[in-house]
Parts: C-alpha cells; sequence; structure tokens
C-alpha cells in the first residue's frame, strides 16, 4: 500500500498521542523502550508517507496507536509482521490482539 506524506497528520498524531498519556516516559515504562521508539519512528512514517514494521513481542504500538481516536488513519502507516496481523481485530477504532500461545 502506498502511504502519502501528511506533516499535517504528523503533528496530530503527535497531539493525539500526548493527550491520551501522562508522559512519553509512561509509555516507555509501561510498554517498553521499543514501543516507544517505534512511535516516534511511527510520527516520522506519517510525516515521510512511510511505514514501519511492527513484531509480535517486540513492540505494543498496536495497542497504543489503536486507543487514539484517529487509530485507523495512523495504524494505516504500520507493517504488521508475523501472526500479529493475523491475529487483530479492529473493535470501535482500537486493535485487539488475541493470545496466540493460548492454543
Amino acid at each position: 500500500m502506498q502511504c502519502i506524506a501528511d506533516p499535517e497528520g504528523a503533528r496530530l498524531f503527535f497531539e493525539e498521542l500526548t493527550a491520551s498519556v501522562e508522559s512519553l516516559r509512561g509509555i516507555a515504562d509501561h510498554y517498553g523502550v521499543n514501543t516507544l521508539s517505534d512511535i516516534l519512528y511511527l510520527q516520522q512514517a506519517i510525516l515521510k508517507g512511510e511505514t514501519i514494521e511492527v513484531w509480535p513481542g517486540e513492540t505494543e504500538v498496536g495497542e497504543v496507536v489503536g486507543a487514539l481516536p484517529s487509530a485507523d488513519r495512523w495504524l494505516k502507516y504500520t507493517e504488521l509482521g508475523g501472526l500479529l496481523k493475523a491475529a487483530t481485530v479492529r473493535v470501535d477504532s482500537s486493535a485487539v490482539t488475541s493470545d496466540m500461545t493460548s492454543k
């Protein structure tokens, strides 16, 4: 899928993100440094019209971004790798990932 550079979207993404959390440090504390890093890479991907690839067990970017008001818009700039892509279901504009290890 071809993404379009969206400088205004990158600004809005960051506004939605900071409105949804107490601090960026809180994202790192709760979800890990990889998730925070991927969120920052995602903002750059939105700005440049690129995508980032996220992998199960390495990042929770889908969970964090899925809780934002414009989640569908931002998730278009991600490529979910491996089993995560098959396990992600959209519910009320938030990404919910099923536990694939319980089977």
